[in-house]
């Protein structure tokens, strides 16, 4: 019982806790062309994805991203899957739960798993979107923010990443 107390308080002290130590700017410079190269095949904006992945996984530094190349806090959807305690936001209140989030070969394989998120099926080759406005980063941000995240400022927080660290430019390349 000792050891499982333990654990737990370990895998607590874990969730959400930077256990690497990489810059801001290290993280874009090691995701930005990543991002680019698979992100706009998807139609989607890298800019989104690279705010998307510094917010979730604390700039790659995480437990999860480290151990698991999981930079979005993906849930579990089919093996290989790792148990994490991590803080989520019920009613406004935030608590700490443990989940069965995915874990990723590479991080390509984390940034395909990203993109194939936002798509409920492939029509003749084409992806069809669940109903979200992928036009801008902007929009596309606003629009899944309510179903993606449990924080109620969590499209501000993603943006903001955006404009402070001009990932805009990362879409136009």
């Amino acid at each position: 019982m000792k050891k499982l107390v333990i654990a737990v308080l370990v895998a607590v002290m874990f969730a959400g806790c930077v256990v690497a130590t990489a810059a801001p700017q290290d993280f874009i410079d090691r995701m930005g062309p990543v991002a680019q190269e698979i992100v706009p095949g998807y139609g989607l904006w890298p800019s989104a994805f690279l705010a998307q992945a510094a917010l979730e996984s604390g700039w790659g530094r995480s437990y999860l991203a480290v151990t698991a190349n999981n930079y979005f806090g993906r849930k579990c959807l089919a093996e290989p899957c790792v148990d994490v305690w991590t803080p989520e936001y019920r009613q406004g209140i935030k608590t700490v739960e443990l989940h069965r989030f995915q874990w990723y070969p590479t991080t390509r394989a984390a940034v395909h798993g990203y993109c194939q998120q936002f798509f409920r099926r492939y029509a003749s080759g084409v992806p069809v979107y669940l109903e979200l406005d992928a036009s801008t980063p902007e929009t596309f941000i606003r629009s899944i923010a309510p179903r993606y995240a449990t924080d109620a400022r969590y499209a501000e927080k993603v943006l903001r990443i955006i404009d402070e660290w001009g990932l805009k430019s990362w879409d136009a390349k």
